[in-house]
């Protein structure tokens, strides 16, 4: 896949979705899809290393300035943190057939008819986004809003299903289980709060 081609298509997905999902269409397999992950998922992969490791002193202060206590920070060497990466790398390559097969299943429920194939590029480059800017501190959770509204309008006109449909068959499950993590979170949250030297004799313990 040549740059500029790479360029044009991110131009399209994340400018004139609708445009884009409707001829992608006439995109037959996977190969097209999978390069463009490949390609997104290492330059996503690559940054998001570099960053994660400068802003790193930072996350554990943080941390430790909300629970009132510091957690050990562990130490990497470079060659480490490059294995991480690329088996992190790899995983985002095989997982996506099967996250497009969960995707897919899901969408035939709710009426879908197209082929897995479809169902694969729908996956992929929904998550245009994520790729973008994914790797940016705080911008990642936004993408995760961008990445929805294109899968939205990603099945509405590859699987010919009703924009209020596949607005619901997301939203829905969504919502329930961003609830779920919520009551989750604010619940171990509480549990450290009450009981910190719980968790400073653990760390201490492991150091």
């Amino acid at each position: 896949m040549e740059f500029y081609s790479l360029f044009i298509k991110i131009k399209q997905i994340l400018i004139n979705p609708s445009n884009f999902f409707e001829n992608v269409k006439k995109e037959t397999g996977i190969k097209q899809s999978f390069i463009y992950l490949m390609v997104l998922s290492l330059f996503s992969t690559v940054l998001g290393l570099v960053v994660g490791q400068s802003l790193q002193n930072y996350y554990y202060n943080l941390v430790a300035r909300v629970f009132g206590f510091s957690f050990p920070q562990p130490k990497y060497t470079i060659g480490i943190l490059i294995l991480f990466a690329f088996i992190g790398y790899l995983v985002i390559l095989l997982s996506s057939f099967i996250m497009a097969g969960i995707l897919h299943v899901w969408i035939l429920i709710f009426g879908g008819k197209e082929e897995y194939a479809k169902t694969y590029q729908l996956y992929v480059y929904s998550k245009t986004p994520r790729f973008i800017v994914g790797w940016i501190p705080f911008v990642t959770y936004l993408t995760w809003i961008y990445d929805l509204v294109l899968l939205i309008i990603g099945t509405q006109k590859i699987h010919n299903i009703s924009r209020t449909k596949s607005i619901l068959m997301y939203v829905i499950p969504i919502v329930l289980i961003i609830s779920l993590l919520l009551v989750l979170a604010f619940f171990v949250f509480y549990v450290i709060k009450s009981n910190p030297q719980i968790f400073q004799n653990l760390t201490q313990q492991k150091v």
